[in-house]
């Protein structure tokens, strides 16, 4: 998800509004690791119901809920640009790459 957020930012932002946006999405980029590795450790601690580190993974469903629910109004809407579209040879050249490379390990 960051090159979206990344993208989204320098499109929807100039100047110094951009460099505000870059900085606030940089400190919950930072703020989230740290809570997440604390948040982490305290839920495979508290081994809820014995699932061990299972509950983890639970973690991004509600926050996942609320950020669905906030940007829904302040994102832009639209269909993007006209003209642009997949480019499927890029992507299959890239997809026989990758499986050319994961094939060998």
């Amino acid at each position: 998800m960051i090159p979206q957020v990344l993208s989204l930012i320098q499109r929807t932002h100039a100047g110094s509004s951009r460099a505000r946006a870059i900085s606030s999405y940089s400190a919950v980029l930072a703020g989230g690791a740290v809570i997440g590795q604390l948040a982490g450790g305290l839920l495979i601690s508290a081994n809820l119901l014995g699932s061990g580190w299972r509950p983890v993974f639970l973690v991004n469903v509600p926050i996942g809920v609320v950020l669905l629910a906030s940007g829904a109004r302040p994102l832009p809407h639209g269909r993007g640009e006209a003209g642009r579209t997949v480019d499927l040879p890029g992507l299959a050249l890239l997809t026989r790459r990758y499986l050319r490379s994961s094939c060998r390990s």
